[in-house]
This record gives structure tokens, C-alpha cells and sequence, in this order.
């Protein structure tokens, strides 16, 4: 039943609105009414005022807020990304460091003991006089 009245309803809106002459009229006729209730009781003055005066300051400061948390934002946003970075370098050493047995203390002085150069492994390529145990080509 309520449908039926809802479609009732609505068929006699658009009559209606077919008697005044077509949207586009009943739109006119609507507008020069609300501007004329505007003029008479002042709105059209304050509304002037508000578009002129009062919504330029409003819209410059929420641009103005707007930056400022865009620019808040991306500081942070990059923050985060060079700690990040920091942290992940760090943790890498550690485990690179965990996983090799060395420490940052220099070679020989691990446990305190030994005088360093004696104590360290020979680097890498160097020829040592002493023989390694293989025999070389």
C-alpha cells in the first residue's frame, strides 16, 4: 500500500511541476522568490559580505593549515625513513659482526690478551716467510 501512494505522490509532483511550465520554469520561479525573501530580509547583504569578506579569510587559512600539516607530515614521513636506515645499518653490523666472531675491538685484544700485531691473522695476499702447511704451485 505505501508503495502505491509513494508512486501516487510522485506522479503528481511531476504533474505539477508540468503545470508551472517545465523544471527550468519552476526552477526560475523558485529562484526569483528565494532572491526577493533575500533582498526583503537582508540575507542577500549578508551573504554579499560573507562571499567578499569572510570566506576569502577562511579558505587562506585552511590553505595556510593545510600546508603546514602537509609540510609536518612529509618531515616526519622522512624522519622515519633516515631512522630507518640508521637502525637497519646498525642491526646489520651487529649481526655481520655476530655471525664473523669479530668484535670493533682490534685483532689480537678480543679477550685482553696477546700484544696485537703478533696475535693477528695475516691479512689477506700478504706472503708470509713462514709455510703454510700447502704446497704452492
Amino acid at each position: 500500500m505505501r508503495r502505491v501512494v509513494h508512486l501516487l505522490l510522485l506522479i503528481s509532483v511531476i504533474a505539477g511541476v508540468r503545470a508551472c511550465g517545465g523544471l527550468v520554469t519552476a526552477e526560475d520561479r523558485v529562484s526569483a522568490h528565494a532572491q526577493w525573501i533575500g533582498d526583503k530580509t537582508g540575507v542577500s547583504t549578508l551573504r554579499r559580505k560573507w562571499r567578499e569578506d569572510v570566506a576569502p579569510r577562511i579558505s587562506g587559512a585552511g590553505q595556510r593549515a593545510w600546508l603546514r600539516v602537509e609540510q609536518a607530515t612529509s618531515t616526519a614521513l622522512e624522519r622515519l625513513a633516515s631512522g630507518a636506515v640508521n637502525v637497519g645499518g646498525t642491526v646489520g653490523s651487529g649481526v655481520r659482526s655476530a655471525t664473523s666472531g669479530t668484535t670493533d675491538q682490534p685483532a689480537g685484544r678480543r679477550n685482553g690478551s696477546g700484544t696485537g700485531a703478533a696475535d693477528a691473522p695475516p691479512a689477506r695476499g700478504s706472503e708470509s716467510s713462514e709455510p703454510s702447511g700447502a704446497l704452492a704451485p
